[in-house]
């Protein structure tokens, strides 16, 4: 549902690149029929946004430690029942997707770097059902949608470290909805 979306930061120059890390509310579609691609209601007035215009290339990382209830591993809850859990122990999942942010065209402008109407219509829908408060976004903010293109998976749930998901894998892989569901009506 979220991440920390990490960008090269314009506001923080010098000699060398300086990170920035953000929040990020997301969504690759129903849980029922997810794509794997991360896509995010934003604003160019975000100061992730403005990074990503001088460089595109970001970061989405996510953490098992996010998920919560009965869905939320021990291994994950600082201290925890068996007295290891922490989000950094390696068993606590970890994923870190990157690649190049593009905004996505709605279906009536030619002007972004990205135009398919259904793939708009996907994103839209999917973030609208996950994210509803996102539609209170104030319209001055001129709010769009945009994606992560991916090139790089990696990923880390056990000790010996961490494996790069192969791109094609991972696309191919089927969405499973064994305990999840995604039953509530969209207020958009």
């Amino acid at each position: 549902e979220w991440g920390v979306l990490s960008s090269i930061s314009t506001r923080l120059s010098g000699d060398a690149p300086v990170p920035f890390g953000n929040i990020y509310s997301f969504s690759d579609g129903p849980c029922d029929a997810s794509s794997g691609v991360p896509y995010m209601f934003a604003s160019d007035l975000d100061q992730s946004m403005k990074d990503i215009k001088e460089n595109s290339m970001v970061s989405l990382t996510l953490s098992e430690a996010e998920l919560s209830g009965p869905l939320l591993p021990d291994e994950c809850v600082v201290g925890g029942q068996k007295g290891y859990g922490d989000p950094e122990n390696p068993p606590c999942a970890r994923l870190v997707l990157t690649g190049e942010f593009l905004k996505l065209s709605p279906p009536s402008d030619d002007s972004s770097e990205h135009g398919d109407k259904k793939e708009w219509e996907f994103a839209h829908q999917a973030l609208a059902k996950r994210h509803p408060s996102m539609a209170k976004m104030p319209a001055n903010h001129k709010p769009f949608i945009g994606k992560i293109l991916l090139r790089d998976i990696w990923f880390i749930d056990m000790y010996g470290g961490a494996t790069i998901i192969d791109l094609d894998e991972y696309y191919a892989a089927s969405p499973s909805d064994e305990g999840v569901g995604d039953d509530e009506e969209s207020v958009w």
